[in-house]
């Protein structure tokens, strides 16, 4: 059962690329993040209080879920903006970054050290990504400035995620992830609000279909299943699902939307996620056995 489900997970998030390059076509692109964050929130608090769970009351519980999600928000933000100018294909590429920006807040945030492994790991993950921007004539004028914003984004992602990982807090991981949600949400309302008054959004099939898609799929349900997960498998073994959307949403992209990639591009994302393994998995694992002994 666990292994289907972490199969899904994967499948969820590695489609919602594809999702969001269509979106992007009939929603401006905040307006479209606010929308997404706001019924996924919904769907989530839906489902809380079916399970009889309320909204934390205490700052103290609800601050780390909002600085989570208020950082979210940005990131999704630059996220949606710089995927009008790339192919979803290309867009997945730029996010595997998240996990090199991650080790070095962590070292700074969290005094975890570097080792050998996460130092090659770093220099992998570079240079993949400087390859996939020398990729030649997709990342050009407005597309290399999307690409810039979608590196920014997994920065900023990071550091939510860094940040969460420092002020833990004792509270269900469901309240956490709605009132992250609620505030990511809030935030990109207020950007649509400022920055897209003016901006038509197209109603049309695909366009509800992939917000619905992201909403509720790629988006509660997802995260749903990825708690559940956390409390079946071990956490190593779930941390794969940033090593497998990549090459999802890669063959996604290229099947149904007709992105084109370049053999230069995919030497880079190998690159890079192997870059990835290395800081994350291969260097907790050797620093959990040196514990150990």
């Amino acid at each position: 059962m666990e292994n289907q489900l972490f199969a899904l997970v994967c499948l969820l998030w590695g489609s919602g690329w594809m999702f969001i390059k269509i979106g992007l076509s009939y929603f401006p692109p905040f307006t479209f993040g606010a929308l997404r964050y706001s019924i996924a929130a919904l769907v989530l608090y839906i489902v809380m209080r079916i399970n009889h769970l309320s909204l934390p009351t205490r700052w103290e519980d609800a601050k780390p879920a909002v600085v989570f999600g208020i950082l979210n928000g940005l990131s999704g933000a630059m996220l949606n903006w710089g995927g009008q100018f790339l192919s979803s294909t290309l867009t997945s590429m730029m996010n595997t970054t998240t996990p090199f920006f991650m080790a070095i807040y962590a070292y700074f945030l969290l005094d975890e050290k570097f080792d050998k492994y996460k130092i090659i790991g770093l220099f992998m993950g570079f240079a993949g990504l400087m390859i996939i921007f020398s990729g030649g004539s997709e990342i050009y004028a407005k597309s290399f400035w999307g690409a810039i914003a979608v590196v920014v984004q997994s920065a900023i992602y990071a550091l939510a995620a860094t940040y969460s990982k420092k002020y833990k807090v004792d509270i269900k991981p469901m309240q956490v992830v709605t009132v992250q949600l609620m505030s990511a949400g809030l935030v990109m309302t207020l950007l649509g609000i400022l920055f897209e008054r003016n901006q038509p959004i197209i109603i049309s099939t695909m366009g509800i279909i992939s917000l619905l898609y992201l909403s509720i799929f790629a988006g509660a349900l997802a995260f749903l299943i990825y708690y559940y997960l956390l409390t079946r498998i071990d956490v190593v073994r779930i941390s794969y699902t940033s090593f497998i959307t990549p090459i999802v949403a890669t063959i996604e992209g290229v099947v149904f939307l007709n992105d084109s990639i370049t053999l230069r591009m995919i030497l880079g994302l190998i690159l890079t996620l192997c870059g990835a393994y290395i800081t994350n998995i291969l260097s907790a694992s050797t620093q959990k056995q040196e514990s150990s002994q």
